[in-house]
């Protein structure tokens, strides 16, 4: 496969570097007098839009929040640029900030420019049609207890109506024709200046040509374009102009990154885009059949993820297929090949074909050409015939413009996803056009005649592959999710065809010049595509001499039962393992020049926030009602025996009895009321996280019960890639001979670097061990094959709080991902499965020791697995096993740069505290 170039240097992006900076500071003094918080997108941003906002898209909003802070922002940042990912949801971060543009500086005008009437058409949808299922907002906007409307105008009232938000949707080029056409009665600058207004710039990337030395004729009127916005902007001191693409070539163009180096507010590539999970999987399946061949793979494979979608119950589920020529010609024969390729079809041809391809070195095919051979191939092409005729496939050929620029396609292409559109098949030219938001696309494929392989042909396809990967969100077990969530199922899991469901699939040519151009064109947006023939599939079985132990007959492992938690005890703070005094650390959130001005290094006291006073309770109330978690029917959610928000406010089992106190700095005499604001809404985001992380619907016990081991250690394959650009060594999985280690009881250790790491610290370790134990064997326990997992102990509760300690809000927000899967939906007790387990039997006592090896990156996000391991302890902590002779012991994680911690932890648990490392 070919592989993707070094990593470019990042350049130098002031006012973004500003704002990542301002965004890491929690709280601060300015000036010695205000003082500012960590901003947090607003309630009525949240509760007004339809879709729950995403962290990279929060972050965006905070950025050109601190961005309007700043002093000057008038004139140093008044023209902005939002650069993200094609299908990152850039729209929606345009709906939030018109709401807080309203909300908190009072804009009421806006003026919405793109160069393309579909885009145009789209985003009708998005922010004024309430009917449409692409609408961004609630149905009912409500800020203040005031409802707001957002009408649609072609000129800005005089007479302005109370609540309402004025937008005017254009092309750039009318817009432009509108100001630079003198004639009676038509809109002016002069009209335009009057108010302040916003001009929002959708695809910005086409009002950058005044910035090139040398331009072409259409470049030429993008000028002018360009320069009609410059003209309105200035014409009014307190005007605004955001600009939103996923398309600036600031690395390749010296000219257009000196225009936006100072203009770019927030970046969010393609690579992080798909890397954290938001998209589709891309994945090239390289062919040297004929178009026709490659038509009938990607007609099969496009059925074949409907079959499975069915399989497990999810339903509706209408996978896409586009097939994307160079002229309008060879499309239009294409169409017409299809057509008569699906008329045609027939068992004998069928089966001869699926025996031909049979053995592909496509694992998804492979998958795909099995399944069909061993069904009833005249049932599978009746539903073909049904599902690919002729009335479900859309021929949107147009040798200019994009694909939704014929008024009679627009509305088709953009309900693909609906289930009264019956359309499974698109057939064009253009590529996907700028403001086509399919999200059920699966398939595209190249067809060959008279396909270009230049640089820009592929930068071309390159970016439709880009479009084409926005993730399609599904029900899955009566669950939606926007995010990828199969990612870590494996090859040999029945349920890996699940995967299908979250990736996109490029069937192209086999042509190195091609494939070459293809690579680098992915590189430069950053998108990452596997080949999806790319793969090795490691295997491995069981030892046949650990068969034949004792062990292996009639040994067990233990895992701890999970018990239903009665609501009943969640009956106060304690109970989510809060105390009742909370220290606001504000020595912290003072910058290290400002607090020497004032204090002794080292130098503190503490002063009281909140105790029981009417003044008090004023603020507690007033930072209650900041954050929408304290909402009454939230926290029924997680406090089901509450009665109302005043038993919350008053009871001494809840906030009736909490005392905060702030650290501050000795020569500190009072607190302002702002400051005792900030500091009660610190402690409630405190126990905001403390709830959450605290809340299970079941829990572990100390009961452990047994699995035998012969149904955990089985045979076993892993499906790797052989694509090595994106990782360390470290992550790299390869396969280990392991038959000369009587005591690892596969043949094959199939591990990543870290894991091998830990493999031959413990060889080490064996011969010590064997003085010891008659029985020495390290368990690789392979997720995909078992439920044989651990869950935390609730009766001690995980708590962050501590008086000398003051833990980060981004520790206690990452640790609380692995209890909830999002605001609203709490995830039912989670659990993990240590990677490896030590098993050492004596005489007349087994000791099993479970281990998880952590990437030093991972510690901190997976530190409720370390939790868990250290809770399980027979020397501390009661542990319930059927037999008094068994002992179970967690240890910390072994990260490669902590051997000999690990190996200690090791020594005072199965060694009786002598050390294992004598004999080295």
């Amino acid at each position: 496969m070919a592989k993707a170039k070094g990593k470019i240097k990042e350049l130098e992006l002031p006012t973004l570097k500003l704002l990542r900076k301002q965004d890491t500071i929690s709280w601060q003094i300015v000036n010695g007098e205000t003082l500012k918080r960590h901003y947090v997108v607003p309630n009525y941003i949240i509760k007004n839009l339809k879709h729950l906002l995403r962290p990279y898209q929060e972050e965006a909003i905070r950025y050109f929040h601190y961005s309007q802070e700043l002093n000057g922002a008038d004139e140093l940042y008044n023209h902005l640029l939002f650069n993200m990912a094609t299908g990152s949801g850039k729209t929606d971060v345009m709906a939030a900030l018109i709401l807080y543009l309203y909300q908190e500086i009072g804009y009421t005008d806006f003026i919405f420019v793109v160069n393309t009437n579909g885009v145009l058409s789209k985003t009708r949808e998005n922010l004024l049609n309430k009917t449409s299922s692409k609408y961004l907002f609630k149905d009912i906007i409500e800020i203040d207890g005031n409802r707001i409307n957002i009408k649609e105008v072609t000129r800005f009232p005089i007479t302005r109506e109370k609540n309402t938000i004025y937008l005017k949707l254009s092309t750039i080029q009318s817009l432009s024709n509108e100001i630079n056409e003198t004639k009676e009665g038509g809109l002016t600058i002069e009209e335009l200046s009057k108010e302040k207004l916003v001009i929002l710039g959708d695809e910005a990337h086409h009002y950058s040509a005044y910035t090139k030395k040398t331009l072409t004729s259409a470049e030429s009127k993008e000028k002018s374009w360009e320069n009609t916005l410059d003209i309105i902007r200035q014409s009014n001191s307190q005007n605004r102009q955001l600009e939103f693409t996923a398309t600036i070539d600031i690395e390749g163009d010296k000219f257009l990154y000196e225009k936006y180096k100072n203009k770019i507010i927030y970046r969010y590539g393609l690579d992080k885009f798909i890397s954290e999970g938001y998209s589709k999987k891309v994945f090239r399946l390289e062919a040297n059949s004929s178009d026709t061949d490659k038509m009938l793979n990607a007609v099969l494979l496009s059925q074949y993820r409907k079959i499975v979608a069915k399989k497990y119950g999810i339903a509706d589920f209408k996978p896409i297929l586009m097939f994307k020529s160079n002229s309008i010609k060879v499309s239009n024969a294409s169409y017409d090949a299809l057509n008569s390729l699906i008329n045609d079809l027939n068992v004998e041809d069928l089966r001869k074909f699926i025996d031909i391809n049979l053995n592909t070195t496509s694992s998804t095919m492979q998958r795909v050409y099995s399944y069909y051979k061993n069904e009833n191939l005249a049932h599978i092409i009746t539903t073909i015939k049904r599902d690919f005729s002729k009335e479900k496939v859309i021929n949107v050929n147009d040798s200019t413009k994009g694909i939704l620029e014929d008024k009679n396609f627009t509305h088709t292409l953009n309900s693909l996803e609906d289930n009264e559109n019956p359309f499974r098949v698109v057939f064009a030219v253009a590529k996907l056009s700028e403001g086509w938001d399919v999200l059920n696309l699966y398939d595209i494929v190249r067809i060959s005649e008279q396909a270009k392989s230049t640089s820009a042909a592929t930068m071309s396809e390159a970016q439709l592959i880009g479009r084409g990967a926005r993730y399609n969100p599904f029900i899955y077990k009566n669950q939606i999710s926007y995010k990828r969530r199969f990612d870590n199922l494996r090859y040999d899991d029945n349920m890996e065809d699940l995967k299908l469901l979250e990736s996109l699939h490029y069937h192209t040519i086999n042509d190195k010049d091609y494939i070459n151009n293809l690579v680098k064109a992915l590189d430069k947006i950053k998108l990452t595509m596997e080949d999806d023939s790319d793969f090795v599939i490691f295997e491995t079985d069981v030892k046949a001499s650990f068969k034949k132990s004792s062990v292996y007959k009639t040994g067990k492992l233990y895992y701890n039962e999970v018990e239903a938690v009665p609501v009943e005890e969640y009956n106060s703070l304690s109970s989510f393992g809060i105390n009742n005094l909370y220290e606001a650390n504000i020595l912290n959130i003072i910058s290290e020049a400002e607090y020497a001005e004032v204090a002794d290094k080292g130098q503190d006291k503490k002063m009281p926030v909140l105790r029981n006073s009417d003044a008090d309770k004023r603020i507690l109330k007033k930072a209650l009602a900041r954050n929408s978690f304290f909402e009454f029917s939230n926290l029924k959610n997680f406090i089901p025996i509450l009665n109302s928000k005043s038993e919350f406010i008053n009871s001494d089992k809840w906030l009736g009895e909490l005392k905060i106190d702030a650290v501050v700095p000795f020569n500190t005499e009072s607190l302002s009321p702002l400051e005792k604001l900030m500091a009660t809404e610190k402690c409630l985001r405190y126990i905001q996280s403390s709830i959450k992380r605290n809340f299970s619907k079941k829990r572990g016990t100390n009961r452990f019960i047994p699995i035998n081991i012969k149904d955990v250690v089985t045979p076993y394959s892993k499906k790797v890639s052989k694509s090595f650009s994106k990782k360390t060594m470290e992550e790299i999985i390869q396969k280990y001979p392991m038959s000369n280690q009587g005591w690892f009881v596969y043949e094959d250790a199939i591990v990543d670097g870290l894991e091998k790491d830990l493999i031959e610290l413990i060889k080490r370790l064996v011969a010590t061990l064997q003085e010891k134990y008659n029985e020495v064997y390290l368990i690789r326990n392979d997720e995909r094959q078992t439920s044989f997992k651990l869950h935390q102990f609730r009766a001690k509760k995980l708590d962050y709080f501590n008086n000398s300690l003051d833990f980060s809000e981004d520790l206690i927000a990452e640790s609380e991902s692995n209890y909830l899967t999002s605001s609203d939906d709490i995830t039912i007790y989670d659990g993990f499965m240590p990677d490896f387990i030590l098993y050492l039997g004596g005489e007349d006592f087994i000791y099993q020791v479970y281990i998880e090896p952590k990437g030093e990156q991972l510690v901190v996000r997976d530190s409720w697995k370390q939790d868990i391991l250290k809770s399980i302890d027979s020397d501390k902590f009661e542990i319930l096993v059927e037999n008094n002779n068994v002992k179970l012991y967690g240890v910390k994680f072994y990260t490669g740069k902590n051997s000999k911690e690990f190996v200690s932890d090791l020594d005072q648990k199965i060694f009786d505290g002598v050390s294992l490392t004598k004999s080295y």
